[in-house]
């Protein structure tokens, strides 16, 4: 138990931030059963030392943490991140781009995304139902911006626009 003046929520038993990555960004939000598996990931051997094996030693080494794990970050890939979290049951996260949600074969194997209309011809992917269970019908088309607006203020707030 910590002394009471010490008290910062997680922050002194787990090891936790977004860091840049190679490609991206990422983190992990490890707690104190978690960072043995955290510090093999990152392999530096001074992180073995006695002064980061404890919430007291890491929080007093708190600053030379952080640069070492944002040294050893930028050195990963969002894909590596995911594979050694499953690997050494770690927590760490990718922060994934639109563009990498289109990609994720999860969501796609899933029937997540539909496809859409859009004005003057053509296609759009879009993220679909939110959760199995929901009312889900996609929209024919995808409207212009401030199409709605009217409609939405009518319905959800009572505004006439």
């Amino acid at each position: 138990q910590l002394p009471a003046h010490l008290r910062s929520g997680n922050h002194v038993s787990s090891v936790w931030g977004i860091y840049e990555l190679a490609d991206g960004f990422g983190g992990v939000c490890a707690l104190g059963r978690q960072i043995p598996g955290l510090f093999k990931a990152v392999g530096d051997p001074e992180l073995l030392e006695e002064r980061f094996g404890d919430a007291i030693g890491r929080l007093e080494n708190d600053d030379e943490l952080k640069a070492r794990l944002t040294a050893w970050f930028a050195g990963q890939t969002k894909a590596d991140l995911l594979r050694m979290g499953t690997e050494l049951k770690v927590p760490f996260g990718a922060v994934l781009t639109p563009a990498d949600l289109l990609k994720n074969e999860s969501l796609g194997e899933r029937g997540f995304f539909d496809t859409v209309a859009i004005a003057g011809g053509g296609t759009a992917t879009v993220p679909g139902r939110p959760f199995l269970g929901l009312p889900w019908r996609p929209p024919e088309r995808l409207h212009e911006p401030g199409e709605d607006t009217g409609a939405v203020h009518r319905e959800w707030i009572g505004v006439k626009a």
